[in-house]
């Protein structure tokens, strides 16, 4: 078995990680647990794993690109160059990142400060300075959404699917199709999930006109594909607000279709259910 990587989620109230380890191409997850928001640093169960925290969706920039001839050349440096035409600061203040989104030359490009990772490393209660087993890669939410669900749900192989995980104030969101990733986003909400039905109503509306938002820009870039279901995760998602999703969606609207073989050994409970832990799941395979 690989060495075994670990994705830590910040969430609202608390830290959940998952350790997962890989045998061949076949994931196993060792541990899933849920943390007090405290330092982390010199914590017996990270020491000697690899480690990724989930960057802030508004940290990142997520720019599609069409790019011609790409297996004659470096698509990093390509894609690099192209974003750094785009910034004001100097380029090398910037992380880069990218990945196929389509079979047509289509990449979505990733950017994001440098500085902020050392504004996640004061979260996590670690230093800049720690020793090599202590320092995290680092990954944009959103994608870990992605990753978590292609990674370890039940995926339709043809269908258009939209994740969105609610952690409020922000809500990751992806688009999933042909097991692809092919759109990233966030939105920001000011409501609570909990004041009622009023505001559940007008959160899913918000919600219902970003997602029509996205869908138009894809069918901006010749992606013109009718939604087939939303996959909701996050705290504080009920059935009432499934249903009133559904008001607007008239698709499926469920939870994660979570593969449970993976999961052998890992006790789950009604307070935290496996679905809780996707995108440090997603954060913990590269």
């Amino acid at each position: 078995m690989k060495q075994a990587c670990i994705g830590i989620d910040c969430r609202s109230k608390y830290f959940y990680t998952a350790r997962v380890g890989r045998v061949q191409d076949t994931y196993h997850v060792q541990t899933l647990a849920r943390v007090e928001k405290e330092p982390l640093r010199g914590q017996p169960f990270l020491a000697g794993h690899e480690i990724t925290f989930g960057l802030p969706d508004k940290d990142v920039i997520v720019k599609s690109l069409h790019l011609k001839d790409i297996d004659a050349v470096d698509p990093a440096s390509i894609i690099r160059f192209e974003m750094a035409c785009s910034l004001l600061d100097d380029e090398d203040e910037f992380a880069y990142d990218y990945l196929p989104a389509g079979d047509n030359g289509r990449y979505l490009a990733l950017v994001h400060h440098k500085s902020c990772r050392e504004t996640l490393l004061n979260l996590y209660g670690f230093e800049a300075g720690d020793e090599k087993q202590s320092v995290p890669r680092y990954k944009m939410r959103a994608l870990a959404l992605g990753d978590g669900y292609l990674g370890f749900c039940r995926c339709a192989p043809t269908e258009l699917v939209c994740l969105a995980d609610f952690n409020l104030p922000l809500v990751s969101i992806c688009f999933i199709y042909r097991q692809r990733i092919v759109d990233l986003a966030y939105m920001t909400v000011d409501r609570n999930l909990s004041t009622g039905p009023a505001a559940l109503d007008m959160l899913a509306a918000d919600f219902k006109t970003m997602v029509n938002f996205r869908l138009g820009l894809l069918a901006e870039q010749r992606w013109s594909l009718p939604l087939t279901s939303l996959v909701v995760t996050g705290d504080g998602i009920s059935e009432d607000f499934k249903t009133i999703l559904k008001k607007y969606f008239l698709i499926e609207v469920g939870s994660p279709p979570l593969l449970r073989e993976y999961f052998d050994g890992c006790p789950e409970n009604k307070e935290i259910p496996f679905e809780k832990y996707l995108v440090a799941l997603g954060l913990a395979v590269n």
